[in-house]
């Protein structure tokens, strides 16, 4: 099978001086999909099959809530009441719009023997005896003012359950200074302030907190790797030297191509696109998104080059098979120019199988056919979206 296969074997059986995993006495989840979107599905689903007991706040069924032995049904985001951020800075970049403000997101419809996700945690936290905490982290990171800043006038009482709405009004009042509570919010919708244009520059905050610039590549990334090189070579721990190769003073460049070498009928590079109307598959039991989508050039299909699929007998509308050493897929074949050659693209988290309306829609899924695979997962956890496959007419 080549490298890949054994990386994906050191996952079920563990390496040298590594601990044998153990599942989970109780999993929950939340608006995640790993029976889904995780590499491996098979992988995925026989251990979820594993874990004694399984809680999902589930807003839909889906293919991990199918597992779980207890279902506590959230509000969906037309049913929600959120306030969130527009414009300015967040955790990914600064911001370059000219304004910064919040918005209401508020019920379409009159929710229905459903629960807000902001009361359910509320009412864990009570439960569990860690009411004052919890609402002390939600002043901390939701009650902000109109600069970002956690804002101590209007924060929550620590001892007290707050409901969603009041929660909301809190976080309204610090966004807008005071000026305007949720009824406004309600009526008008959002609020702006100009944002500074020298303020999407990091340049003069980190002068504020006298931070230097470390270059080049930051040489702390360095120190870091010599020490987790020192632990794990304490733990007696092998399989992961060579990542820790990646914790240079300057990256270096290798051909990862060779790591996905699996045998040479396997001829293609199956990659993933994105599709814009969905939020990773997460809404995909919504009939008009998925009947919009359809319309969308090549979003239902496996994509591939014409002059590809004409030297394996394929053409668009055929239903075609496409197969990796672990797995395979089946879709409909949509032949067109702008593929590489080498390449077939499908739209990623697709597949479903358990979610309402888009399991009858039958769209291929890529994390079936892709390994769990400890040679391509980066020193922050990441892998590589991308297989060796063969493609062929389905019989």
């Amino acid at each position: 099978m080549g490298p890949s296969h054994l990386a994906w074997r050191s996952f079920v059986d563990p390496p040298e001086g590594w601990p044998k995993a153990n599942p989970p006495e109780v999993l929950f989840t939340h608006r995640t999909n790993p029976a889904l979107s995780q590499y491996n599905t098979e992988i995925v689903e026989r251990a979820l099959t594993k874990i004694p007991f399984q809680v999902s706040f589930a807003y839909t069924f889906d293919e991990t809530s199918h597992f779980a032995d207890v279902l506590l049904p959230e509000r969906t985001d037309i049913e929600a009441l959120q306030l969130c951020l527009m414009g300015g800075p967040n955790k990914a970049h600064r911001g370059n719009e000219p304004y910064v403000g919040v918005h209401l997101k508020q019920p379409a419809v009159t929710p229905y023997d459903t629960m807000d996700i902001t009361d359910i945690f509320t009412e864990l936290a009570d439960r569990t005896g860690m009411l004052e905490r919890y609402n002390q982290m939600v002043n901390m990171i939701m009650i902000r003012d109109g600069r970002g800043q956690p804002s101590a006038d209007f924060a929550l009482n620590s001892d007290k359950k707050h409901s969603v709405e009041e929660v909301t009004e809190a976080q309204c009042r610090a966004a807008t200074n005071g000026m305007f509570g949720l009824d406004w919010f309600k009526e008008n919708g959002a609020f702006f302030m100009p944002y500074p244009r020298l303020q999407t520059y990091h340049y003069l905050e980190m002068r504020q907190k006298k931070l230097r610039y470390e270059l080049p590549y930051q040489g702390r990334v360095k120190q870091v790797g010599d020490q987790l090189r020192q632990r794990i070579q304490e733990q007696g721990l092998q399989f992961w030297e060579p990542k820790l190769e990646d914790h240079g003073g300057l990256p270096a460049c290798e051909d990862y191509s060779k790591r996905y070498e699996t045998g040479p009928e396997y001829d293609l590079w199956l990659i993933p696109t994105r599709a814009i109307q969905y939020a990773f598959a997460m809404n995909a039991m919504l009939p008009a998104t998925m009947e919009v989508s359809e319309h969308v050039m090549g979003l239902p299909q496996i994509q591939m080059n014409i002059a590809t699929a004409r030297s394996k007998g394929i053409k668009t509308g055929d239903r075609i098979v496409v197969e990796s050493p672990w797995g395979k897929m089946e879709g409909e074949a949509f032949c067109r120019e702008g593929i590489r050659p080498d390449c077939l693209v499908v739209t990623a988290h697709f597949g479903h199988w358990r979610t309402p309306y888009a399991r009858d829609k039958k769209w291929p899924n890529m994390s079936t056919l892709e390994p769990n695979n400890i040679e391509l997962t980066d020193a922050e956890g990441a892998s590589s979206e991308s297989v060796r496959v063969r493609a062929y007419k389905a019989r």
